[in-house]
């Protein structure tokens, strides 16, 4: 099927919601997915994303339809301090401006859509409050109780490194010449140089910031040569030379868990967060759907 922009997909109350508008929300769905699926997989799913897309437009809709009619308000600093949330997430001012160009908005769309969405937002969580919602001691005992299996943890352990970047189609004279820098450094640090200063001074990683420190991590979280290396450590040992596919390692471990099932104290507060969340969206999913049934909605003949 081929869809036209200004194809009429579905009325809500008589308002038509056009192709375009659905095909935004299609690319919306893609982009929150397309780090975890192929894209093989992504397109054999478009006609399930796509179905999804109508439903969630139209949902919009519905939110703002509700919102003009109880006339929910924001203060417009609420809105400029989202919007400049968005501004510092990029390096620069030109940079942000440059995005904007790229992608055919103005600062003045931004705030609008900002604003709205926050109406939605003020809307929703109003409506839930109102719900009095609550969660009992005995509903967080019995998640813990039931649900073993989510709070058993992996060994992990904490190393640092340092790396010198080198890519593994270089020539074979470059190889040489990473590994023998490398050993030099593998060299002062047998002779007593401090792990941290080193990887801070000569690592081509972002940890050389911290001194080389990679922090704490569990099998599969590293590519295969690092963590096999790491793993048959002893705490306080440097490794040899270690090949990954990013270049040369030489690894510290700095420290090391045993695998363990967190205690019920340990995560009831996340429990309660997570068992919270849960009836919120349950409430959420509810109330669209309530608004749904009070409203007239028709779909086109390509749905």
């Amino acid at each position: 099927i081929i869809y036209k922009e200004s194809m009429v997909i579905a009325k809500v109350n008589e308002v038509e919601i056009s192709n375009e508008e659905v095909a935004q929300e299609v690319k919306n769905i893609i982009a929150q997915h397309q780090n975890n699926f192929t894209p093989e997989q992504i397109e054999a799913a478009k006609p399930k994303i796509r179905q999804q897309a109508v439903e969630a437009t139209i949902n919009k809709y519905l939110l703002n339809f509700e919102v003009s009619k109880q006339d929910i308000q924001v203060p417009s600093e609420h809105v400029e301090q989202e919007f400049d949330a968005i501004v510092k997430r990029f390096p620069s001012q030109n940079a942000f401006e440059d995005q904007l160009k790229q992608v055919g908005i103005t600062e003045n769309q931004i705030k609008a859509d900002l604003e709205q969405q926050l109406k939605v937002d003020n809307l929703v969580r109003s409506h839930i409050k109102g719900l009095g919602l609550t969660l009992t001691a005995e509903e967080i005992s019995k998640f813990f109780d039931d649900n073993p299996d989510n709070f058993k943890m992996p060994e992990r352990i904490s190393a640092s490194h340092i790396l010198f970047k080198v890519d593994p189609d270089a020539s074979n004279d470059l190889k040489a010449q990473k590994r023998l820098e490398l050993s030099g450094l593998l060299g002062k640090i047998e002779k007593g140089a401090e792990f941290s200063n080193l990887a801070s001074q000569h690592s081509e990683c972002p940890s050389k910031e911290k001194g080389g420190d990679l922090g704490f991590f569990d099998r599969g979280k590293m590519v295969k040569p690092f963590e096999d290396a790491a793993f048959k450590m002893k705490v306080g040992d440097v490794s040899e030379i270690v090949e990954t596919k990013f270049g040369y390692h030489i690894i510290k471990l700095t420290d090391r868990k045993a695998a363990e099932t967190a205690s019920f104290d340990e995560v009831k507060e996340q429990i309660s967060q997570h068992l919270v969340a849960g009836k919120e969206q349950d409430a959420f999913v509810q109330y669209v759907e309530t608004l749904r049934k009070a409203t007239k909605i028709e779909y086109g003949p390509e749905v």
